[in-house]
């Protein structure tokens, strides 16, 4: 079967938003723990820091980047060493899910800016 660049563009619009359900918010955990293939979240969330998606950006056909902030206060003390995005503030479905090799510690003086990027091929 051919997918058409039309096809990917109106999958790529749909996940922007629209009737079906959408990555919306941002999780973030400290890494530790393994990863089985019956794992359905981050192996190690910070429960309590998810963000809603900042924004959503459809300018380049076939491509979304959704971005999430979050404040030096919030960060202060936590470890990153992984991150999520997904369709709820509390539990939900994840829709990605990415481990940083050399996890980050951050001290109260810094922000956190994740954009993930999806290609639609």
């Amino acid at each position: 079967m051919t997918v058409t660049d039309s096809a990917h563009s109106l999958t790529a619009l749909k996940m922007a938003g629209s009737v079906i359900v959408v990555p919306s918010h941002f999780g973030i955990g400290s890494g530790s723990g393994l990863t089985l293939a019956s794992v359905s979240g981050l192996r190690n969330e910070y429960v309590t820091k998810r963000v809603v998606v900042t924004s959503t950006d459809m300018s380049t056909e076939k491509y979304i980047t959704w971005t999430g902030d979050w404040n030096s206060v919030i960060m202060s003390g936590l470890q990153l060493g992984e991150f999520g995005i997904f369709n709820a503030l509390s539990g939900g479905s994840i829709f990605d899910f990415q481990t940083i090799t050399t996890p980050v510690t951050f001290d109260g003086t810094n922000e956190l800016q994740i954009q993930l990027t999806w290609n639609f091929y």
